[in-house]
């Protein structure tokens, strides 16, 4: 799910999208009526968003919606250059998206490219621990699982070959 709507008083509605239900991979959803603690997160519009996870307040851009990044597929990427890249070979990435129950999305420059390349990353496939700790902006360490080159779609893992 996208997130849920909690009233945080005065009759206001705020938004606290799933991403912020915790720090890491969110497992479970909201249940109605469930009183929650959080701290509003960010203002616009007429619009509250709020959090739920401990620490900082600050957030990178995607995490506000100024910017998103779209796939592979809508951006018309041509993924050829991944035939290069050695069977198991590490890349950098970050964390710019965070799937309730099912991972992250991940996104990688390769050398040359001048965008980057948009990849899932499982919680099956996440380094022990990452799946409690990821968050926007975590700098990871992937190597390609799959690529479906038609539907233009990379699976990343941090599993050792």
């Amino acid at each position: 799910p996208f997130g849920a709507f909690v009233t945080i008083g005065g009759g206001i509605d705020a938004l606290v999208k799933s991403e912020e239900f915790r720090e890491g991979v969110p497992m479970q959803k909201l249940a109605i009526d469930t009183p929650v603690k959080g701290r509003v997160l960010h203002v616009a519009d007429g619009k509250v968003w709020v959090t739920l996870r401990p620490g900082s307040l600050e957030r990178i851009p995607e995490r506000t919606g100024q910017i998103r990044l779209a796939s592979n597929l809508d951006r018309n990427l041509d993924l050829s250059p991944l035939q290069d890249i050695p069977v198991g070979e590490w890349l950098d990435g970050e964390v710019f998206g965070i799937l309730m129950r099912a991972g992250a999305r991940v996104k990688v420059m390769l050398p040359g490219q001048p965008e980057p390349i948009v990849g899932f990353l499982g919680v099956n496939n996440m380094a022990d621990g990452l799946v409690d700790t990821v968050t926007f902006g975590t700098k990871v360490r992937v190597r390609i699982a799959t690529i479906d080159f038609e539907q233009k779609i990379v699976d990343f893992t941090m599993k050792q070959p």
